[in-house]
């Protein structure tokens, strides 16, 4: 009976360590965490050409993803980009910290919901 006690636990044990490992997010979820293709390259290849960003953000705006990229150092615009890479605008930064004024009349950065995606933190 003893040997039937310690493979039941063994097996819950088991099951339990199995079940930890599995991620609970939806679909949807998921994919709000992934970074589109042209970002990955740009990051990972050629962070030049997206002004070297600090960090990166996801924000909702129209039913539509966008991407909001804090420039790493001063005086440099924080830039807006469409979900395919397409460039927006600068909301903030630049000399004055008011971007380029190219932003549309309603979008407004400090109004919008930011979820960090880049850099992920791992802890």
């Amino acid at each position: 009976m003893r040997h039937n006690k310690s493979a039941g636990w063994l097996a819950c044990f088991g099951l339990l360590i199995g079940l930890s490992g599995c991620q609970s997010l939806s679909p949807s979820a998921s994919k709000q965490n992934t970074l589109p293709r042209w970002l990955t390259t740009a990051l990972a290849h050629h962070p030049e050409q997206i002004g070297k960003p600090d960090q990166v953000f996801r924000f909702i705006y129209r039913q539509r993803p966008y991407f909001y990229l804090t420039a790493s150092c001063c005086d440099r615009f924080n830039t807006v980009y469409t979900d395919t890479g397409q460039r927006v605008c600068a909301p903030d930064g630049g000399f004055t910290g008011r971007g380029d004024g190219k932003c549309p009349d309603n979008l407004h950065i400090d109004q919008v919901s930011l979820q960090r995606v880049w850099p992920t933190t791992t802890s």
